[in-house]
């Protein structure tokens, strides 16, 4: 395990790597590997929380009819689950599979919103960062929730565009999403995308090859 590199998350801000040396004698976790494709599960045979250390996680909602809804990608450094663990419902509309191959650190949940025997002052901060990146993703669901009520689907490409170029600070940015992942997260028909996205690019108000987009301003 690299804790360098885990010093650089999110969830360790503040907190150095002699720190995380300690901490991690006292948290119960795992190094998992998935392949694309696969589910990741976070309530069995322990409540868990996910750390992604490479590759990325979709995290998806599925009705009972099949049809799945992209809800975000998960990056390296992301957390995923905390949200479902803290609450009392179970996790069962909401699922993470692994977008790509991709590589997990499950951490025992209680451990972590608890402080260990020593009550070490690292570990009150892990608390406090958590809470931080709780609410954090809670603001980006806002922004999607924002972004899907726009009134036309031209509304949603350049709301979710826009969203995109002020979290790079660029006009010219990479997204996250392949056309058919897109069209999920936009709640949308993939045809129905791509036809308006070749008409914006028409229209010279955006250009894009593959996942790289610019807005034309």
């Amino acid at each position: 395990m690299n804790l360098e590199k885990l010093s650089e998350y999110g969830l360790f801000n503040n907190i150095s790597v002699d720190e995380l040396s300690v901490m991690f004698g006292c948290l119960k976790h795992r190094q998992r590997h998935f392949e694309a494709g696969e589910i990741i599960g976070i309530t069995s045979p322990d409540r868990q929380i996910g750390i992604v250390t490479e590759g990325r996680v979709s995290m998806v909602s599925e009705d009972v009819w099949g049809t799945s809804t992209l809800l975000a990608v998960l990056s390296e450094g992301d957390v995923f689950g905390e949200s479902f663990i803290c609450g009392d419902n179970e996790n069962d509309l909401i699922t993470f599979v692994a977008h790509s191959s991709c590589s997990v650190l499950m951490i025992d949940y209680s451990q972590v919103f608890h402080s260990c025997t020593v009550s070490c002052i690292f570990h009150h901060k892990l608390i406090e960062n958590m809470i931080s990146l709780i609410a954090d993703k809670n603001c980006k669901l806002m922004v999607k929730t924002c972004i899907v009520s726009q009134h036309s689907l031209r509304r949603k490409i350049q709301m979710f565009l826009s969203m995109q170029a002020r979290t790079k600070g660029s006009t010219a940015f990479e997204i996250p999403y392949n056309r058919t992942q897109l069209a999920e997260y936009l709640a949308t028909d993939r045809t129905a995308l791509a036809r308006e996205l070749r008409k914006m690019k028409e229209e010279n108000l955006i250009d894009f090859h593959k996942n790289t987009f610019e807005i034309i301003i």
